[in-house]
């Protein structure tokens, strides 16, 4: 007896393996839901960097480092998990409990989780390319989205409209340092720490504060933030 014909959408089964498809509602939704290709273009934000996704964009490469990306990549290696959703058809959660785990363990004698996190971007993102990343973002997805808030308000970069790299306007031109191409969708700010300009993106209302104060207070906020931690 072969699977129902969404199979081929749910499982990836081929059309051999599953039955006909009849007039059940789930069938019918694939003539009525339109098709839409989504489009990752360079145009709509630039070549990706993974550093982003880090809270510490600037780690390097070390023997822990190491140590943590193998100790992931067997943890992870051995997991069963989804690339959309942590239901099965059964309507049975078997998936967040594996990421809990993962976790954990990861976590598991070590102080500093963003360290850990930051540690498997480099190794996942930065020295290899997986393919399979759905149990990084199931176990650590929200520590990521925590970075990624951060490091956009954080950032004075635009991108250039021609050769699609990001670049720190340093006047009101904003001339890209790769291609040459002038923008004019720049403002200009004052800190409102030091008062020095700066030059942002037209769009960016939440960035106050150039990016050598940007990085003072973040150094600041790391030591309290340690310091509390050490106290606990």
């Amino acid at each position: 007896m072969k699977v129902p014909h969404y199979f081929v959408y749910a499982k990836n089964k081929a059309e051999e393996q599953v039955e006909p498809r009849n007039g059940s509602p789930v069938n019918r939704l694939l003539d009525i839901v339109p098709k839409f290709k989504f489009n990752f273009n360079q145009r709509k934000g630039g070549r990706f960097d993974y550093h982003i996704l880090m809270n510490n964009p600037g780690l390097e490469r070390t023997a822990e480092v190491d140590e943590i990306i193998a100790q992931y990549k067997e943890l992870s290696g051995k997991m069963a998990v989804r690339t959309v959703g942590n239901v099965d058809e059964d309507g049975v959660d078997r998936y967040t409990y594996q990421y809990q785990e993962l976790r954990r363990k990861m976590f598991e004698g070590r102080d500093n989780p963003q360290y850990v996190v930051d540690a498997i971007i480099l190794g996942i993102f930065g020295l290899t390319s997986a393919v399979r990343k759905a149990a990084f973002w199931g176990a650590f997805g929200d520590m990521v989205l925590e970075n990624l808030q951060k490091n956009l308000s954080e950032r004075d970069d635009i991108l250039c409209q021609k050769c699609y790299n990001r670049f720190t306007p340093i006047d009101d031109a904003a001339t890209c340092p790769y291609c040459g191409t002038r923008h004019h969708n720049v403002k200009s700010m004052y800190c409102v720490d030091c008062g020095e300009e700066f030059f942002v993106d037209i769009r960016n209302n939440s960035k106050v504060r150039c990016n050598r104060c940007q990085c003072d207070l973040k150094k600041e906020k790391t030591r309290l933030r340690v310091q509390k931690f050490r106290h606990m």
